[in-house]
């Protein structure tokens, strides 16, 4: 029974070696057809790209190329290359095989070439792909997409089938590693390729018996105007969409991802040779291989993609693809929604955020306009106050933003010319470079060198998105630690985590760390004797928001104990909505107290926490 149990344990790993790798590689049977003279080939989507290059060495071995282009313009490039080639068996088509008659015109000429010998091969090739997420798509693009991409090709071969038959030729239609995976903001082209994947099953194996052999071809990205214009095209598909379809991404993502892909498609992008090499080896070798993976990126795919849990593919290739999210839902109960910082020119404080990673989300309103630094961390409101009193280095208000390496960061933002003021390193396993945005306020990066937590963050960060900046923490000025402590712990902060004597007494005597309950981001006190926190009557303080599940109550309890509050108000915030607010002071720091009214909690800001 052991040895039974072995046997089938080996055999296992034996056929997974084989579906992954053996599978894949590059060998194709010895042997080749014979009198290539006297057989002719339809290629489509001869335009450009590889089914351009494919009609000349097709037509070099000898084949008779029916070449099918788009356009006026690229029949006349091909007939061009042709004289110059001096290449005499090529004859071009126009034709819209998306149009009836385009098509009855291809297969007209077809005929008549053929005469009584049969079509040799036909090779399916053109093809669109528009690209865009599913919400931007109008349904008229899935419906091009397919009449293109799949109805055309069935069309062909249904109707030259008889013709391929007589001649025991071979249909070869070209796909993509998409085939292979269905990949985001390609759910229109995945589609038909997938639709034009499994019609060639079918025909293959009712071909059998009628010596007609069927090939796929799935190229990875190839040099190709496709190609290059797919990051572009991506864009322009979130532009045209209708704004209230695109409003939740926010400008700033889609030009984030426009060039996150753009880059990403020249790391991967391969020569057009090596898919031109592979659809000659399916029409002269004498027993193709049913499927072609063609350039690495198809067989990584094929090989890795396929191979992995879904969970962790779909995280994979929303990595790959997008940049992080702009919006978010409102926040649960008792957690930091939002920090505000007030700016005397907003221009020009959102380009110094935006250059040390921070993302615009939702639209500008009202001279504000909220920015995003990390996926699991309170978004940022600049605020414009032309009357704000210019801060001082003496106030310690701060905001903390981690970062997985402090040295690349400074040299990043060096190149920016972005210089740091101040640096620290600690013996408890930190390090802290410390900024001033245009109006002074302190902005600090911190890195965590402990291992262990050091090895947990990078675990979860791939899978997590979270990535430069990632808002840590917020430090506010306090007069008495006693009195404000007490203070912020009627409005729900809990659990001093740090409470300890500043070396810096004679400045800052106490520094204290709390949350509120449910909360993962932390509030720093810094109790300051020099007392240069106080605001201006002109200028509006720096703003904690904090979700609560009854504003109006809280407000009357925070009263009766005494606190200064102002009344509950209804503000509508831009990607919250309407919010419900009232405003505690403390030492002059301004905490909001928001009820969401406007939209529920999102389970993904839930898992924030």
């Amino acid at each position: 029974m052991n040895n039974i149990i072995q046997f089938g344990i080996v055999s296992y790993i034996s056929y997974l070696f084989y579906c992954t790798f053996i599978k894949y590689i590059r060998i194709y049977p010895i042997g080749y057809i014979e009198k290539i003279s006297e057989k002719v080939v339809l290629i489509t989507g001869c335009d450009s790209g590889f089914g351009k290059e494919l009609v000349f060495s097709a037509s070099s071995l000898g084949f008779e190329i029916i070449a099918v282009c788009y356009t006026e313009a690229g029949a006349a490039e091909v007939n061009k290359e042709q004289r110059l080639r001096a290449y005499k068996k090529i004859t071009t088509v126009v034709a819209d095989l998306t149009d009836e008659d385009g098509r009855h015109s291809v297969v007209n000429t077809t005929m008549e070439i053929i005469k009584n010998r049969g079509l040799y091969s036909i090779v399916n090739n053109a093809g669109i792909c528009i690209s865009g997420n599913i919400d931007w798509l109008p349904t008229e693009v899935y419906q091009k997409t397919m009449d293109l991409n799949f109805f055309a090709p069935v069309v062909l071969i249904y109707r030259l089938l008889p013709e391929l038959k007589k001649a025991n030729g071979r249909v070869i239609n070209v796909t993509s590693a998409d085939g292979l995976t269905s990949l985001p903001s390609m759910s229109a082209y995945s589609s038909a390729i997938n639709a034009l994947e499994s019609f060639s099953d079918s025909l293959r194996r009712e071909m059998l018996d009628f010596n007609v052999k069927v090939v796929l071809i799935q190229p990875s990205i190839t040099k190709t105007p496709f190609a290059s214009s797919f990051a572009d095209k991506w864009l322009t598909t979130f532009k045209n969409a209708d704004e209230s379809r695109t409003l939740n991404y926010g400008n700033s993502w889609a030009e984030k991802t426009h060039r996150k892909i753009k880059n990403n498609i020249q790391k991967v992008i391969v020569d057009e040779k090596d898919t031109v090499w592979d659809i000659m080896c399916a029409l002269t070798v004498s027993n193709p291989p049913n499927r072609i993976l063609s350039g690495y990126l198809s067989k990584i795919i094929s090989i890795l993609l396929n191979t992995i849990p879904d969970y962790v593919k779909d995280r994979l290739l929303n990595n790959i693809f997008f940049a992080r999210r702009a919006t978010r839902g409102a926040p649960p109960y008792d957690c930091i929604s939002h920090f505000t910082i007030i700016v005397q020119n907003l221009d020009k404080s959102l380009e110094w955020y935006k250059k040390i990673g921070f993302i615009e989300t939702g639209p500008r309103v009202n001279s504000s306009q909220f920015i995003k630094g990390g996926v699991y961390s309170p978004l940022l409101l600049l605020k414009e106050d032309a009357l704000m009193v210019s801060r001082t280095q003496s106030d310690t208000s701060q905001l903390c933003i981690f970062t997985f390496d402090v040295k690349s960061m400074v040299n990043k933002l060096k190149n920016l010319d972005i210089y740091p003021v101040s640096s620290n390193k600690s013996s408890n396993g930190y390090d802290i470079v410390n900024y001033s945005d245009p109006d002074g306020f302190n902005v600090s990066f911190i890195e965590f060198s402990m291992s262990l937590y050091n090895i947990f963050v990078r675990c979860i960060r791939f899978f997590y998105r979270i990535s430069d900046p990632h808002m840590f923490h917020i430090t506010f000025n306090i007069s008495s630690y006693s009195k404000d402590y007490n203070a912020l712990k009627l409005i729900g902060f809990t659990d001093v985590l740090f409470h300890d004597t500043c070396a810096e007494a004679a400045v800052w005597p106490v520094v204290a760390l709390v949350k509120l309950p449910k909360d993962k981001f932390v509030l720093t006190l810094v109790e300051s004797k020099s007392n240069t926190h106080n605001k201006s009557e002109y200028s509006l303080p720096d703003t904690i928001s904090i979700s609560v599940k009854n504003v109006e109550k809280k407000i009357k309890k925070l009263k009766k104990y005494g606190l200064f509050c102002e009344s509950v108000s209804l503000i509508n915030y831009p990607i919250f909505g309407d919010v419900l607010v009232g405003k505690v002071y403390v030492n002059g720091n301004c905490i909001e107290l928001c009820e969401y009214i406007g939209m529920s909690s999102y389970p993904q800001h839930n898992a924030l926490h």
